[in-house]
């Protein structure tokens, strides 16, 4: 999470999408591991410092759900928290009557939740809170749909 992410990434049209208001409801049963993207880079820099050879290294940071996520998101954009928390078959629906894209969907059936133990325990890795990445990426996004729009 944070800025930059002008293509956007899905977390990037995520971000957008809840802080304009257009996402409106959650997933219940899907969750992401969120870390700010300078943690990701000062990780990157302890693999080549610490890592060894051949080894790979996951570097996340929190996991939240979805509805955690979407409220936090939404508070920064001072807007209110999503109106509903959908189960997955519910959104299968949607996304058969073309109101929800069938891809996101898709991707959303299981959460993406990992562990950094092992760059903890070995490069030193030590994320931060995801709180500030959100706020810029909210803030970012904010400013993006006012010179857009």
């Amino acid at each position: 999470m944070g800025e930059g992410d002008a293509a956007p990434t899905p977390t990037g049209a995520m971000v957008r999408g809840v802080a304009s208001g257009r996402y409106r409801v959650a997933l219940r049963s899907t969750g992401l591991n969120l870390v700010d993207v300078r943690d990701v880079a000062r990780g990157h820099v302890l693999a080549l410092e610490r890592g060894r050879p051949g080894e790979r290294y996951l570097l996340g940071g929190v996991d939240l759900t979805l509805a955690e996520t979407f409220a936090a998101i939404a508070r920064l954009a001072g807007r209110r928290a999503p109106l509903a928390v959908l189960p997955y078959a519910a959104a299968r629906v949607l996304a058969a009557a073309r109101l929800a894209k069938p891809q996101e969907v898709a991707l959303a059936r299981l959460p993406a939740w990992f562990s950094s133990a092992k760059a903890e325990r070995e490069l030193g890795y030590r994320p931060g809170p995801v709180e500030p990445a959100l706020a810029r990426a909210v803030a970012e996004a904010s400013a993006r749909r006012t010179s857009d729009g």
